[in-house]
């Protein structure tokens, strides 16, 4: 079994290497057999790619692997990306630590101890000081943020409270942050 990335052209027309069902990184090629959980671009525009406890890069104009990150956790949520590069990971499953790597995956350590509530998804914002939490069981988004890139993060904010919220993402511009809900398990 396999599961495939789709990926279509800006006219619609599936792009030359569409279906992705493997990644290859280093000489090492991965089947995407797994279940993936999202994807988010890094700040040169190539693909991050959730796959189970993987986290893949993918040039956005062949795609090839580039490089990933091996989490040895469960069931990753869609990763964050500052401006910077840095990259922000976390298992679906609460109770684990979101973590920060550079723009090379090298690990730089724990942003947040433990997540709270089940999330499929979490966003950083543009200086990186701020991250987006959304616990779709707890309905709301946590807010932990830090004062700038040398401090701690901390539990500052929670918002929309009874949203179920398993999807959010920046707009192109980055002035403003979409955030959706529902399914037929959770109430919108």
């Amino acid at each position: 079994p396999c599961r495939a990335i789709y990926v279509f052209n800006a006219d619609g027309s599936p792009a030359s290497f569409s279906p992705i069902k493997t990644v290859t990184v280093n000489g090492v090629t991965d089947t995407l057999w797994n279940s993936n959980r999202g994807m988010r671009e890094d700040n040169n525009g190539n693909i991050l790619i959730a796959s189970f406890d993987v986290i893949y890069r993918l040039n956005y104009m062949t795609g090839e692997g580039m490089s990933k990150i091996e989490t040895a956790e469960i069931t990753m949520t869609a990763p964050a990306v500052d401006p910077m590069g840095n990259v922000f990971t976390a298992p679906v499953i609460p109770g684990n630590p979101i973590k920060m790597w550079t723009t090379d995956f090298t690990f730089i350590g724990n942003a947040v101890a433990a997540s709270v509530g089940y999330s499929r998804t979490l966003e950083v914002s543009a200086d990186g000081n701020t991250i987006y939490w959304p616990g779709y069981d707890k309905n709301q988004v946590l807010i932990y943020s830090r004062p700038d890139e040398f401090s701690e993060f901390a539990l500052t904010d929670s918002m929309l409270q009874g949203f179920a919220c398993e999807s959010i993402t920046w707009s192109r511009d980055g002035n403003h942050l979409f955030f959706s809900a529902g399914n037929r398990l959770t109430p919108a």
